[in-house]
């Protein structure tokens, strides 16, 4: 009797730490796979946040799209003011893109293409808590020749990714929101790359782009 409750608790151990080196290698990757996500520019859309500076309603992404397929405003009232004194002919306007802007482009965009206005749950698929794009302009290709870089609090936050489009004519930077304090001020930063010292900043004031 003794002898068969020792292998029974033998087995026991076995199984538990088996199940314990099985919880831990699978939580590893699990923990891996989020951090690859960021090192590698996945973007994740979910708008599950309710939390989040930019959530929309319902209602909100309603009212966005029938702004998108019945109005002509678009990107006007996203655009960053410059902070800078002079003019550089190669930059030419940045703009931040909220989910309300999202679902503006896109609600346009099938519209279009279709002739139909979309429903609320299309647009919510096309959005994101997770991070916020911010779109530099170029004239002509120029964008190959700067580097845009995101700074708050005088410190740098490295975006998500960053993507190039038009062979140089818009820079998109994605930065993630859990990175972000949007009781603070910001600052986009282009900076030729082969001369530092010709660059352009823009200051992003979150509560101006809260809808209304």
């Amino acid at each position: 009797m003794f002898k068969k409750m020792i292998i029974s608790m033998m087995i026991m151990s076995i199984c538990l730490t088996g199940g314990l080196f099985f919880l831990l290698e699978h939580s590893e990757g699990v923990i891996s796979d989020l951090q690859n996500n960021k090192v590698n520019g996945d973007l994740v859309k979910s708008f599950e946040n309710k939390d989040y500076f930019y959530h929309l309603s319902e209602e909100e992404i309603n009212e966005a799209i029938d702004r998108g397929t019945n109005s002509l405003e678009l990107i006007e009232n996203y655009l960053l003011p410059s902070q800078s004194q002079e003019n550089n002919a190669d930059v030419a306007f940045a703009y931040i893109e909220t989910p309300y802007l999202t679902v503006m482009k896109e609600s346009r965009a099938v519209f279009d293409h279709y002739g139909r206005k979309p429903v609320a749950e299309e647009m919510t698929e096309r959005i994101s808590d997770s991070y916020l794009p911010i779109h530099v302009r170029f004239s002509e290709n120029k964008g190959l020749e700067y580097h845009v870089s995101f700074l708050q609090k005088d410190e740098e936050i490295e975006p998500i990714t960053t993507e190039i489009q038009g062979s140089g004519m818009m820079e998109t930077i994605f930065i993630h929101t859990d990175d972000l304090d949007f009781a603070s001020s910001a600052t986009v930063r282009v900076e030729q790359e082969m001369n530092p010292g010709n660059e352009v900043e823009f200051e992003i004031n979150f509560n101006n782009f809260i809808p209304k």
